[in-house]
């Protein structure tokens, strides 16, 4: 397996100035064919567990792969595993009970049913501890899995269970990944899952799309998909659910969620796919609701090609914005570019940016880590003509100064004096810092290239000397300081003359 190191930022198609997403680093891992991920949570010591996919030579079957890396996307150890044809993990999440993995997917293991849903569980160095195959007749593929609160986990995806139309299955079951129940939702037409997530009052979120209103209008063929939310409690009771497309009439409309996260002040985010310009055929579909599930707004992203969806989706709590990810096709032959997005919480869109790789790629998990980074994961090619490599990248995203000044004040951020200087400023630390907090300080210069990462610092104050971190004089400029607390990320402009 290799794990390459690249910062692209030649490849990068924007500047970063007051605002926007600077790339703090990418990682990409890979085998000799093809390799990406699906899901990804942050582990206890800060560094990251993903799941997805890998395939050692070119027309194999695909594997399970697990890909466990520190802060920095560095390697850890990476871990193969095979249900027994083409395997692809969807999702993952932490073990209860005792420390380690659980993830879940699907298999073409050669059964009469065609995919069969798995869960398996890892310790946290990735060795096997056990797993479960599910083969239910007429059963597709599972999507997403969650930890219950009383024990066990809730599987989510989709099969025809009723030899009818495809249904939205979630299965219950106990720790050790043994069927306590199974349950399909949705309408006589067809239905699919595809993320579930706990809520803190032991309710279960759901996303995915319905074709309630799967029938032929004028002019329409049918095949009509709505984006679709259901909630449901621990024993798989329907509590309540809705429906919503984001064109004005759910006629010629195919809408789907794919994520979901909660909002820190109540109600849900959803991201997912619509056709609102037909001529685009398809665009990055957005949803607010509230805890009823009643609409409150809806938005699309659209980046001038064919085809952009929208896979993840995550809240950042301090400034109230939410972060997606997904693909954008960018010409007729399907040439997916991963990109990054920020809304406000009221719908704004703040910033949409591409982050191409040698090869099509897509992102398509997101996270918000402890220090206030964004975190995704998907696919691209590291190399010209090389297959797809699992693909991880750190981002920061600068708030523009008209959001900076709206945003309630933290009570970390920092001075730098003298400012100009040359040829060393003086970091001064403003507010409370508690003996045991810890702060993250970078630099960047005006393409948003890491310039220097200083130690995590526990002292008020500390000086750069105008070096970067392989010790080399650098050019005079505007450069940007980024401070990294728990409390608060703030960004100050630098200017070194020489």
């Amino acid at each position: 397996m290799k794990a390459i190191l690249i910062i692209m930022f030649f490849m990068l198609t924007f500047v970063v100035l007051q605002a926007g997403f600077i790339l703090n680093w990418e990682q990409y891992f890979g085998s000799a064919a093809s390799d990406g991920a699906n899901a990804a949570c942050e582990t206890a010591e800060g560094g990251y567990i993903i799941a997805g996919y890998t395939c050692s030579e070119p027309d194999n079957n695909t594997d399970i792969s697990l890909v466990c890396s520190d802060a920095d996307g560095g390697e850890l150890w990476i871990g193969n595993y095979n249900i027994g044809g083409w395997d692809y993990a969807t999702g993952i999440c932490a073990a209860i009970g005792e420390p380690g993995y659980i993830i879940t997917g699907y298999s073409i293991s050669g059964s009469e049913s065609g995919f069969d849903g798995f869960l398996l569980k890892t310790d946290l160095s990735g060795n096997e501890l056990w797993r479960q195959v599910y083969e239910i007749s007429g059963f597709q593929q599972l999507e997403a899995v969650c930890a219950v609160e009383d024990a066990g986990y809730l599987l989510c995806g989709s099969g025809d269970i009723t030899g009818n139309e495809d249904d939205i299955i979630v299965l219950r079951t106990d720790g050790a990944g043994d069927t306590l129940w199974t349950q399909n939702y949705g309408c006589t037409l067809s239905d699919t899952g595809y993320d579930i997530i706990s809520l803190d009052d032991g309710t279960y979120l759901i996303t995915g799309s319905t074709g309630l209103y799967d029938l032929p209008y004028p002019g329409s063929p049918g095949r009509n998909r709505e984006l679709y939310l259901l909630k449901i409690d621990s024993s798989g009771e329907l509590l309540m659910e809705n429906s919503y497309w984001i064109m004005n009439t759910h006629q010629n409309s195919y809408d789907l969620g794919n994520a979901v996260c909660a909002a820190t002040g109540g109600g849900f985010y959803a991201v997912g796919s619509t056709s609102r310009h037909l001529n685009e055929l398809m665009d990055v579909a957005v949803i607010k609701v509230d805890n009823e599930l009643n609409e409150v707004w809806k938005t699309h992203l659209e980046f001038a090609g064919f085809y952009d969806y929208g896979y993840d989706i995550c809240e950042d709590p301090e400034s109230g914005n939410i972060y997606l990810c997904g693909s954008a096709n960018q010409s007729q032959q399907h040439e997916a570019r991963l990109f990054v997005a920020a809304l406000s919480a009221e719908g704004a869109i703040l910033d949409q940016n591409l982050f191409p790789s040698w090869g099509a790629g897509s992102g398509n998990a997101i996270l918000l880590n402890n220090a206030g980074n964004i975190v995704v994961t998907g696919y691209g090619s590291a190399s010209i003509g090389g297959y797809s490599d699992l693909r991880l990248l750190s981002l920061t995203h600068l708030q523009s100064e008209e959001e900076e000044e709206s945003l309630p004040q933290k009570d970390q951020s920092f001075i730098n004096y003298p400012n100009p200087f040359n040829p060393s400023t003086t970091i001064f630390l403003e507010g409370e810092l508690t003996a045991t907090q810890v702060v993250n300080f970078s630099i960047y210069n005006i393409r948003g290239e890491l310039v220097r990462r200083f130690p995590s610092q526990h002292q008020k104050h500390f000086t750069w000397n105008g070096l970067d971190n392989s010790g080399n004089p650098v050019v005079a400029g505007i450069y940007y300081g980024c401070l990294q607390s728990q409390a608060k990320s703030s960004y100050r402009k630098m200017v070194l003359l020489k």
